[in-house]
């Protein structure tokens, strides 16, 4: 079961409870994408590094005031 937080809460404080973790998407996965999206051959090619974001999972989040 998932939830919602609200959109506006940018620079806001919270208390979340899960697990952090970092994915990183090969080039050839990211250039895949692009050429699904229609990007060009020279935004393809400029696509030269994987992608890294950390992500959190959340079993629970407080949004404190």
């Amino acid at each position: 079961e998932g939830f919602c937080m609200p959109k506006d809460i940018a620079g806001k404080k919270v208390v979340m409870e899960g697990y952090a973790f970092k994915e990183v998407t090969p080039v050839e996965e990211l250039r895949h994408y692009a050429e699904d999206e229609g990007k060009s051959k020279e935004e393809i090619a400029a696509i030269t590094s994987p992608k890294e974001e950390l992500k959190f999972l959340a079993s629970g989040v407080l949004l404190l005031n």
